[in-house]
């Protein structure tokens, strides 16, 4: 997979804990993101997102695939530790 790298905003939320947030081509998201579906394993609570309803899916790929779609909305994506920030400056370049 190639890096992808877009300016990010680092944002400070607790100590030690910080958030980014960036802009990307909505296309581009299923090159470095998949979606933990929740199940259960055993009593334990597997993933985050609820099972896909195609009919939603439906509706909201045609919508982006409009004229002039928009997401206003942000997504809230958890990266594993291959993504890298590598500077320590409050606007920094996310490398996915």
């Amino acid at each position: 997979m190639k890096n992808i790298r877009v300016p990010a905003l680092r944002i400070e939320q607790g100590k030690g804990r910080a958030l980014f947030s960036f802009a990307v081509n909505g296309k581009d998201i299923h090159s470095f993101a998949t979606i933990s579906r929740a199940s259960r394993n055993d009593s334990q609570l597997i993933g985050y997102q609820r099972p896909e309803v195609m009919s939603h899916i439906t509706e909201i790929k045609n919508y982006l695939e409009a004229d002039n779609p928009m997401i206003p909305n942000a997504l809230v994506i958890a990266f594993n530790d291959s993504v890298k920030f590598p500077l320590p400056l409050k606007i920094v370049a996310l490398v996915i």
